[in-house]
């Protein structure tokens, strides 16, 4: 599906307001974008930081990579992105520029356990901050977890999931992070990068 899961939209909105009126993020890359609910939030932070910081210009970028080429135009991605690359991340990762903030929302379980670690800990040395958000295998009662229908991914092959995270791997094999959020579907998290 080209659509993420609601769980911790309003918690990035929140968290990405404080962090760009402190000037910590000016460069936004969104992995996989699909129907662009992360560009049009972080869009909607920019006028809002620029309307309440009098001190911000209007320098912010907003770029995206999308390997599904038919959502570029389906979901007017251009519309939302300052420019959108289409191709696999793990491919474009090596001429990959640096960033302040690289969103990860709903990635990470279309990849093997090994690409996803690998493709981590290289997005990790491009930036100051990752946002993870991702379905995770229920831990406590309240949470329901995500089971993937083959249908999801019958049109486009690289939505379907390919490695089901525990929320305890997920700090055991990309931590340390920031910040851990557990949601009933998702979890995010927010991890320092190396810039």
């Amino acid at each position: 599906m080209a659509f993420s899961s609601s769980e911790g939209k309003k918690f990035f909105e929140d968290w990405l307001f404080h962090v760009m009126a402190a000037g910590h993020i000016k460069k936004i890359l969104d992995i996989g974008a699909g129907a662009g609910a992360y560009g049009e939030i972080a869009n909607k932070v920019c006028r809002d930081v620029q309307q309440w910081v009098p001190n911000i210009k209007n320098e912010f970028i907003i770029r995206a990579v999308e390997v599904y080429k038919p959502f570029i135009a389906q979901y007017k991605l251009l519309d939302k992105y300052t420019s959108v690359i289409s191709q696999d991340i793990r491919e474009y990762v090596k001429d990959l520029d640096d960033f302040d903030l690289i969103i990860l929302g709903d990635v990470l379980e279309h990849l093997t356990k090994d690409d996803a670690i690998d493709l981590f800990f290289k997005l990790k040395s491009k930036t100051k901050f990752i946002w993870l958000s991702i379905p995770v295998r229920p831990f406590y009662p309240w949470q329901v977890g995500y089971d993937q229908g083959s249908h999801e991914w019958e049109v486009n092959k690289y939505e379907e999931h390919l490695y089901y995270w525990k929320y305890d791997e997920l700090i055991t094999e990309l931590g340390p992070f920031l910040t851990t959020v557990q949601y009933p579907v998702v979890s995010v998290f927010i991890a320092r990068g190396a810039l």
